[in-house]
């Protein structure tokens, strides 16, 4: 069996090659991304229709508040919906009301979500069937640490961190780590059925854990990054590091990504095709795993970031979930839009050059579509508050506007020029 864990060899000195690469990565990285104020970036025009397009989305789900403060009567919902008003590229509204735990139907918001906290650290609705407890509770920690970010008394910071550090080891907890030659070791699953693991639940634990680390639980956190590296290896179509030969045999071995250790992809019931959201995510959990690694077992240079990268290339489409076929092109689109603006986002490459030689500039070409996407009338009637996204054809929950929506805006937001 290959070994996939981390070594234990802390990283002292990189290869004289790749330190080379890494310092003219690094002084690139630091011309190309100078920080630049508010006002120069809010003179670009494309930047201000980008803007308001997240205004117009944000406005609409503003009136999707129920009576009792949810979004949806969700929990999950709830947490997207917040972390779309908090991430505002300058955190305001137009009209100047700054988005905090200050603002009143955020705060109602938060406070009704903090009602489903559960003794053993996790906050999801158990009436709400089908149970999905990881998933739900990985959401609301990042709602949570935005919200523990923007509030203003260090009373209440504490008290959301309080919330935050027990909902974190309650995921942690729900990773698998008894046997690393289960294919499921590393995974998380959504919490109700313990046996089944995969790429989407995991992802967002990692990223829950990822967004709210702390100087005090880095060292203890080590262990999970290294199990999930191991999930990650066993779900990529790439037989140079996965183990799995039962499946990945069989796969196109492409760099991308299926659903799954088992080879369960959901483009495709008979073989392990790779497919643009999960790869997307899968790219993304890489990622996360090389900001943390402190040993030398991945780094962007790695050929799973690579390969996964190249995939992503190779394979660029706006107009549906590569990979997926017929009816299902369009299923899971605007999460995939928001796995792709994450994920490039971190890794820094504003360009990406398709199977063809052409060049993408990836988020001015996502913001244009996604603005161009965006519902801003209502010919029935022109009273109607508008400004959502609808994908029709959506499935997996995508026919939802609301999830949508809050798709689309946080896509919009992560790509958005940094002050």
């Amino acid at each position: 069996m290959k070994y996939l864990g981390l070594r234990t060899q802390p990283k002292n000195e990189l290869k004289p090659f790749l330190c080379l690469c890494c310092f003219f990565a690094v002084a690139t990285l630091s011309i190309g991304q100078e920080p630049v104020g508010l006002g120069e970036v809010l003179k670009n025009y494309e930047n201000q229709r980008v803007l308001a397009a997240i205004d117009r989305g944000l406005n609409w789900l503003r009136l999707q508040q129920g009576v009792n403060g949810l979004f949806r009567d969700h929990p999950r919902m709830t947490a997207l919906v917040i972390c779309a008003f908090l991430k505002h590229p300058i955190g305001k509204s137009a009209d100047g009301v700054e988005y905090s735990d200050e603002t009143p139907f955020l705060e109602k918001a938060i406070t009704s979500l903090l009602q489903f906290s559960n003794q053993e650290g996790s906050i999801y609705d158990e009436d709400k069937l089908p149970r999905s407890p990881s998933y739900d509770t990985s959401f609301v920690i990042m709602a949570l640490e935005l919200v523990k970010q923007k509030t203003k008394g260090e009373n209440q910071k504490r008290e959301y961190q309080k919330y935050i550090d027990k909902a974190r080891n309650y995921v942690k907890g729900l990773q698998n780590k008894v046997d690393q030659n289960d294919k499921y070791y590393g995974g998380i699953g959504y919490g109700s059925r313990e046996t089944v693991n995969d790429l989407l639940n995991l992802s967002c634990a990692l990223q829950a854990i990822k967004e709210s680390e702390s100087k005090e639980s880095h060292e203890d956190d080590t262990i999970v990054w290294q199990r999930a590296l191991t999930f990650l290896s066993r779900c990529q179509n790439l037989k140079d590091k996965n183990d799995r030969e039962q499946w990945v045999g069989k796969g196109p071995n492409d760099g991308g990504f299926v659903y799954a250790p088992s080879g369960e992809s959901k483009a495709n019931k008979k073989a392990p095709t790779s497919y643009a959201s999960m790869t997307y995510t899968g790219f993304l959990c890489l990622l996360l795993c090389e900001s943390f690694d402190k040993y030398d077992e991945i780094d962007r240079y790695d050929i799973r970031i690579a390969r996964a990268f190249d995939w992503i290339s190779q394979n660029y489409s706006l107009e549906g979930n590569h990979g997926m076929k017929g009816r299902q092109t369009k299923h899971d689109l605007y999460y995939t839009y928001y796995m792709m603006a994450k994920g490039l986002n971190i890794f820094g490459e504003d360009t990406i050059i398709d199977s063809r030689g052409r060049e993408h500039k990836w988020y001015s070409e996502l913001s244009a579509h996604l603005i161009k996407e965006q519902v801003v009338e209502d010919a029935a009637n022109e009273q109607l508050v508008v400004g959502y996204w609808k994908n029709s054809a959506g499935g997996w929950r995508e026919r939802d506007t609301l999830l949508t929506t809050c798709y689309a805006i946080l896509a919009l937001e992560e790509g958005f020029p940094k002050q």
